[in-house]
């Protein structure tokens, strides 16, 4: 389970009585429909690129055949005359060929796909791998504490505070 739906809002719920506790309530709310929203638009990307390999490989499957089916087409037909029957074995001939043109153009153009999307498919395996073992740890060290340990949740507040200000203030003008 992801961390934003571990944030506690039902402390917050309770003691939304100023506005920027309400700020606040809001904030974290919009963040988990954005999460939401997200994680469908992943599963939808992650869904066409395994639709995309498999159009990929039948386009290819496809221009073969098509091309064999071409060369099937040459003594079909049967006509008067020498130069007919090799006016039509020359035109089957002749799509054969576009069609093995176009597999072996597509080929070379798609050389690299099955690489890039392995490279995406292991990036996204080792995000996972690093988010569990994350989470494993966090819960190894937190063993006696509850999973929805809403008192220890304190929201990052929305304005900075006057400290914070003057700190950064001072070191970019010690910068300057």
């Amino acid at each position: 389970m992801s961390w934003i739906w571990r944030t506690g809002l039902t402390s917050l719920a309770a003691a939304a009585s100023t506005s920027e506790e309400a700020a606040v309530k809001a904030t974290n709310e919009s963040l988990r429909v954005e999460w939401a929203k997200i994680r469908a638009r992943a599963n939808r990307w992650t869904e066409e690129v395994d639709l995309l390999e498999e159009e990929m490989r039948r386009i290819l499957v496809f221009l073969q055949w098509k091309a064999d089916w071409w060369r099937g087409q040459k003594d079909r037909r049967t006509v008067d005359g020498v130069e007919a029957q090799q006016g039509f074995a020359a035109y089957a001939e002749r799509q054969a060929v576009i069609q093995e043109t176009m597999k072996a153009r597509f080929t070379n153009d798609w050389k690299d796909v099955g690489r890039w999307i392995g490279l995406g498919r292991q990036g996204v395996a080792d995000f996972k791998e690093h988010a569990q073992v994350g989470e494993e740890e966090g819960e190894s060290e937190n063993d006696d504490v509850a999973s929805t340990d809403d008192e220890s949740y304190e929201p990052v507040p929305l304005q900075p505070q006057a400290g914070a200000v003057a700190l950064v203030e001072t070191s970019l003008l010690s910068v300057a």
